[in-house]
């Protein structure tokens, strides 16, 4: 784990793990300045999900869990102990940044389909509706009977 923590702050991932960051932080402005159009709310709703959700417990909880299993040895007596503590809090925080980040992508791109018109992402009951008016019912499920 020390040299992955070592290694990542010289890798690609900082200024793409901040430029993400950066960008929809400039995403909640553009809802911001264009709020009640199309999007607007998803855009700003992504944005908060993300900067919070990823950017904030990477930095509050991921950041300082890694520091401190950096202090100790990992040869050391000490070390498997802080391991067992700390990996509880990492994976359900690591659980929590992934599902951030996942659902701020879908609502930036739910965002995206709604400003272009496209709104069957955002509304999939619809897209339900137009098959069962076109093709009927039994024959998108099958005949159960």
């Amino acid at each position: 784990m020390n040299v992955i923590n070592a290694v990542i702050v010289q890798s690609l991932f900082i200024p793409l793990f901040l430029g993400a960051t950066v960008a929809s932080l400039l995403l909640a402005v553009a809802g911001g300045l264009r709020w009640g159009e199309p999007g607007a709310t998803a855009m700003l709703a992504g944005c908060v999900l993300y900067v919070i959700g990823m950017f904030v417990c990477t930095a509050v909880v991921d950041v300082p869990l890694s520091n401190a299993l950096a202090t100790v040895d990992p040869a050391s007596t000490e070390a498997a102990p802080l391991r067992a503590r700390s990996l509880p809090d990492w994976t359900l925080w690591n659980h929590v940044r992934t599902i951030a980040s996942t659902v701020a992508c879908a609502l930036f791109v739910g965002a995206i389909a709604v400003r272009s018109g496209d709104a069957a992402f955002i509304r999939p009951l619809e897209v339900v509706n137009s098959l069962e008016l076109r093709h009927g019912w039994r024959h998108i499920v099958g005949n159960r009977h």
